[in-house]
């Protein structure tokens, strides 16, 4: 900036520059229950969000989210417990409830990964749910004998 003084006028020539502003957009999915944070702040719902960040040369860049939550996995399950003590006849029967009708893949620890469960001994087995996209749910569930 230059001032120059005539008399009681002044005249000021300011010469200004301005840095560029950058846009970007993100396009991304998340599971039910996760979070997307981006400079702190934090994305859990599905919608379009718009967010400005400052640079370490103070230039703005206006990111454009674009947010898919993909639904949490519902299942339910029916579990029928040993009917005679000793015996192996325990069963946990899961049924998908979601109504897009996702194929979901199912791994057990007991190495199975059908679906449903049978001629199962007393104990707790877990599964792990995963739905085509990569979201996961864990359940436990005990099966119980009578007593001897």
């Amino acid at each position: 900036m230059s001032k120059t003084h005539l008399n009681c006028d002044s005249t000021i020539i300011l010469n200004t520059s301005t840095k560029k502003t950058y846009k970007h957009k993100i396009d991304t999915s998340i599971c039910f229950n996760d979070t997307l944070t981006i400079d702190n702040i934090k994305y859990f719902s599905s919608g379009k969000y718009i967010q400005t960040l400052n640079t370490y040369d103070q230039c703005d860049s206006i990111l454009e989210i674009q947010l898919q939550v993909y639904p949490e996995i519902n299942i339910t399950s029916q579990i029928k417990n040993i009917s005679c003590y000793g015996d192996a006849d325990g069963s946990i029967i899961l049924k998908q409830n979601d109504p897009n009708d996702i194929n979901y893949q199912y791994q057990w620890s007991n190495n199975s990964t059908n679906q449903n469960q049978t001629n199962l001994s007393r104990g707790t087995y877990n599964v792990t749910v995963s739905d085509k996209i990569g979201c996961t749910l864990i359940k436990s569930y005990s099966i119980d004998e009578p007593k001897s």
